[in-house]
């Protein structure tokens, strides 16, 4: 059903078959929803991280054509450029401050995986901070910032997965972040 959003979100031990994830504490909290036949299931899963910061939510827009992410110790913000019906958008996230790293995607080009680490830190009140952040294309091109310090998260898209979007929590930092994804029918 398009629009539908799931009232009751679940916690499963181990996710859909059509995505492969690991991480050293927790469960994978997945909120799944079907979409038009040709698109097949949209998904949330995650967050993965702390509870420090606001929560946000950038939805699954039509395309990423820009991912920048910038750091100093830890992930201290995103910025995603989209389209979003036809036209652009820009979802900053965090803060833009420190060194940054960009990825380009193209026309044909989509993430399909996501993996990192996140930890606990006194300058951010003991609140758990994602530290490290990887993501890879369709096509094997990756970005990859930060310190892997903490717990690990990955989770890699069957074939034909896509990721979309992003949500989480930030404040001076990208406390936590999950992702919006489609899977093949």
């Amino acid at each position: 059903m398009v629009g539908y959003k799931n009232p009751h979100p679940m916690l499963f031990p181990a996710p859909s078959p059509a995505i492969a994830s690991s991480a050293n504490k927790g469960s994978v909290c997945v909120h799944s929803f079907s979409v038009a036949a040709n698109m097949g299931r949209m998904v949330k899963v995650g967050p993965w991280g702390g509870n420090g910061g606001d929560l946000w939510d950038m939805g699954h827009p039509d395309h990423i054509t820009k991912l920048k992410i910038y750091y100093v110790d830890n992930i201290v913000g995103l910025e995603t450029t989209y389209i979003l019906n036809g036209h652009s958008h820009n979802d900053e996230r965090g803060t833009t401050t420190g060194a940054s790293k960009e990825i380009i995607l193209e026309e044909d080009e989509y993430f399909t995986s996501i993996s990192g680490y996140f930890h606990a830190l006194s300058n951010y009140q003991r609140h758990a901070i994602v530290m490290s952040l990887t993501l890879e294309t369709n096509k094997g091109t990756p970005i990859s910032v930060g310190n892997e310090i903490g717990s690990s998260f990955a989770l890699t898209l069957e074939d034909g997965g896509k990721i979309l979007g992003f949500f989480g929590r930030a404040g001076t930092a990208i406390d936590a972040i999950g992702i919006h994804c489609s899977l093949p029918n």
